[in-house]
């Protein structure tokens, strides 16, 4: 009776301290698993190109565009346009702050270095606050006539293409790496731009609320119409997927017609050729 006695009281205590419900321990895996878990997180993150915005985004507006299939040095040509497009707006806007004696770089003083840089008015974006998801897609195997199961190529990339392109009020791009990514242009420039126009080395500049989500929507527009335009390239040498010459073709014609738009295409392509060999000597 004595033992039957404690097994209860045990069983009580144990009941008392999870509100009712029966405790299972949690079963750790063993070393070799948690070995073979961290080696396939490195293999996916080689993979992925080492962009300063994620990949992701600049996969979504691709899939946008109508585009299918995405290289590489892609991503890279990106990142560049990024970084040249935004070094020119900065410059122009950190020109206009100091003629206007002010430390806060304005929405109206923005918006018109974007103007006097690329010949586009932006204008601050109606958003709905939703984030841009995507459904779990499966591939479907389709019964062939020999009742062999055969899965369609592309009908993934189809469904992402039909789902991205309804959607119309919502920023890929992330806010906290485009924010830290414009922070940086601005500090790598706060002290050529303070020494020409004989202002102290120490000043630096802040930005008004609301100038981040102009510059993002305004670049996000921008992606999108160059890879539209670049589509229209590979649809014309029969080709589905997307590759960074495309995109500077389309960069070089904008430049020779006189258009406002007007970016090193040719350092550009020398410098993702070195990102890339970089890349692949780390994997």
């Amino acid at each position: 009776m004595s033992t039957k006695a404690t097994s209860r009281s045990r069983k009580t205590k144990k009941n008392n301290r999870s509100g009712g419900k029966e405790v299972k321990q949690e079963v750790q895996p063993p070393i070799e698993q948690k070995e073979q878990n961290v080696s396939k997180i490195n293999k996916r993150a080689k993979k992925e190109p080492n962009v300063s915005i994620a990949s992701n985004a600049y996969h979504r507006i691709a899939r946008k565009a109508g585009i299918q299939l995405i290289s590489t040095k892609t991503y890279y040509m990106y990142d560049e346009i990024v970084r040249v497009l935004f070094t020119q707006i900065i410059r122009k806007a950190l020109a206009l702050t100091i003629n206007a004696k002010n430390k806060i770089i304005q929405q109206e003083v923005f918006c018109n270095a974007i103007y006097n840089e690329t010949g586009r008015y932006p204008v601050a974006p109606v958003l709905s606050g939703k984030k841009a998801k995507l459904p779990n897609f499966k591939k479907k195997s389709v019964k062939s006539k020999d009742n062999k199961s055969v899965v369609t190529v592309g009908r993934i990339a189809l469904q992402e293409i039909a789902t991205f392109q309804k959607q119309s009020d919502i920023l890929y791009v992330a806010k906290t790496p485009f924010e830290n990514k414009i922070k940086k242009i601005t500090a790598s420039l706060t002290k050529e731009i303070n020494a020409l126009y004989g202002v102290p080395s120490d000043r630096t500049y802040m930005y008004q609320s609301g100038v981040y989500l102009i510059a993002q929507s305004f670049f996000e527009q921008l992606l999108l119409d160059i890879t539209q335009s670049a589509q229209k390239l590979s649809k014309h040498c029969k080709r589905s997927t997307l590759y960074y010459t495309d995109i500077a073709l389309v960069l070089q014609i904008a430049r020779d017609q006189g258009g406002d738009l007007r970016l090193p295409v040719e350092d550009m392509i020398e410098r993702i050729k070195m990102q890339h060999e970089l890349s692949i000597s780390r994997k």
